[in-house]
């Protein structure tokens, strides 16, 4: 999968700092043009290690194991594409 416009949406695969910008979609509607523009900010996160005690690791890794069925999954991006 690449970079690209897929279907309605837009889909960066790696981001790269280079990526931002001003983005802009143009539709045709039955009403008449549509146009929208959105900025797109890329930047460099420090990452923040979180020490746990051994006590709490293992018990985090044992509830992690139980809990696999019930978790649902869902992109960073997820509600960024939900249309009513």
């Amino acid at each position: 999968m690449q970079d690209g416009v897929l279907g309605n949406r837009l889909l960066f695969v790696n981001v790269r700092e280079d990526n931002g910008g001003i983005y802009k979609c143009h539709a045709k509607t039955k009403a008449g043009p549509l146009e929208t523009r959105n900025v797109l900010n890329v930047g460099i996160a420090k990452r923040k290690r979180k020490r746990i005690s051994r006590k709490k690791e293992k018990r985090a890794h044992k509830e992690a194991g139980n809990n696999d069925k019930k978790k649902k999954h869902s992109s960073i991006f997820g509600s960024w594409f939900i249309s009513n």
